[in-house]
């Protein structure tokens, strides 16, 4: 019998055609049959209906997932990261499946995730790669040595989770902890899974911080993204944003074209940038290394 890959992403209404986009990546890869999960809230249902039909003639499967969020309504957010990320602690739950492939939608598949699927978890609950950067800025308290990971790319042991009573425990640590969540859903799922991790090559899962290498050249960036198998577009600007140079969304741009996605266009990347007359710092959720960005008023300047 063929094998089947249970791929998941949780996404809102804003997040539609990046999900479509994502989902389509993994499906042009795939050497096995893959069974896609979308997790939505009910307003983004209406959303989705002609995207899935359009991936549906591409011969993409999609089952979709209603979910409450009324749960996560007074959860905090943090920077860009959206009270639609707490949705990932709703997948064993809402997903039937033993072990599952968690997928972000501001990524891109390049490779074959049969090769991701097949990674042992045994008694182990999550398996992801290691985020140092996070783990350095995170304010969530830590076992020494325990390893932190990027919750953008996760093999799920759902099995595990269910019987261990998942999303109440998630739902524990978030109000035990409610003044160190940093990461939003990715330090409550660490927490979670202290000494219960697996630890994943890190090509899975390239987080490529598209705010800090604005000034990359086409050249350098071509050799930046060829190793990854998944490539991440973490951080507030995203390939799809209008502050994005064109050679760096290039790989996301041509999947996106592929699928052929009606109205799909540049967008403002956030609502800070451009107001300016508005002295911010963006960096808490990002961090010292990764975007710091001060616009500073005329007043400051005595002018």
């Amino acid at each position: 019998m063929d094998q089947v890959i249970p791929v998941v992403f949780c996404f809102d209404t804003n997040f539609v055609n990046y999900a479509a986009v994502a989902t389509f990546s993994a499906f042009s890869h795939s050497k096995s049959k893959l069974k896609v999960y979308w997790i939505i809230p009910s307003e983004a249902e209406s959303a989705t209906v002609p995207i899935k039909e359009l991936l549906a003639k591409k011969g993409v499967d999609i089952s979709i997932q209603i979910t409450s969020d009324q749960l996560f309504s007074d959860w905090k957010e943090q920077g860009h990261i959206k009270k639609a990320a707490y949705q990932r602690l709703l997948i064993p739950d809402a997903i039937p499946d033993p072990q599952i492939i968690y997928l972000d939608c501001d990524l891109i598949v390049q490779a074959d995730l049969s090769e991701l699927f097949k990674i042992q978890m045994g008694s182990s609950s999550v398996g992801g790669v290691s985020d140092a950067l996070a783990k350095k800025l995170s304010r969530m308290p830590k076992k020494d040595g325990d390893p932190y990971i990027n919750s953008g790319v996760m093999i799920l042991n759902l099995e595990s989770l269910r019987k261990n009573q998942f999303i109440e425990k998630c739902t524990e640590i978030y109000h035990q902890f409610i003044k160190e969540v940093t990461f939003c859903d990715q330090c409550i799922i660490n927490k979670y899974s202290e000494g219960q991790k697996v630890l994943i090559d890190p090509s899975w899962n390239y987080c490529f911080f598209i705010c800090h290498n604005l000034e990359m050249p086409p050249s350098e960036a071509s050799t930046e993204f060829q190793g990854a198998k998944i490539l991440h577009y973490v951080g507030p600007i995203k390939p799809w944003s209008v502050n994005c140079p064109p050679h760096l969304g290039d790989y996301w741009w041509e999947c996106a074209h592929r699928l052929n996605l009606p109205n799909l266009e540049r967008k403002p990347y956030n609502n800070l940038i451009g107001k300016k007359n508005i002295g911010t710092r963006i960096m808490e959720s990002l961090g010292k290394r990764v975007l710091k960005i001060k616009i500073v008023t005329k007043r400051v300047f005595g002018g």
